[in-house]
C-alpha cells in the first residue's frame, strides 16, 4: 500500500541521516539521525565526546562489510 511504501521510505531516509563519531578514547558512538556533517559534530561535542572522526551512514557500512568479511575470514 502507499502507506506502507511511504513508511518505508521515511525509515530508509532516518537510515541515511544517521551519523557516528570516534572518539579519542577509542570508542564509536552512535549521535544518531544528525542530518549532516556540521550537525554531527556539534552533537558529539554536546554529548561530550571529542570526536577524532565524524562517519555518515554510507561510510559505516563500507567499515561494516569490511570488518564483518575479516572477521568471517578468521574464524
Amino acid at each position: 500500500s502507499k502507506m506502507e511504501r511511504d513508511n518505508t521510505m521515511k525509515r530508509f531516509e532516518s537510515m541515511q541521516r544517521q551519523y557516528f563519531a570516534l572518539g579519542n578514547d577509542g570508542f564509536l558512538y552512535a549521535l544518531g539521525d544528525c542530518g549532516d556533517f556540521e550537525s554531527a559534530d556539534i552533537i558529539a561535542n554536546d554529548m561530550g565526546i571529542n570526536a577524532l572522526w565524524i562517519l555518515d551512514y554510507s561510510t559505516a557500512r563500507q567499515f561494516q562489510s569490511v570488518i564483518n568479511s575479516k572477521i568471517g575470514e578468521a574464524q
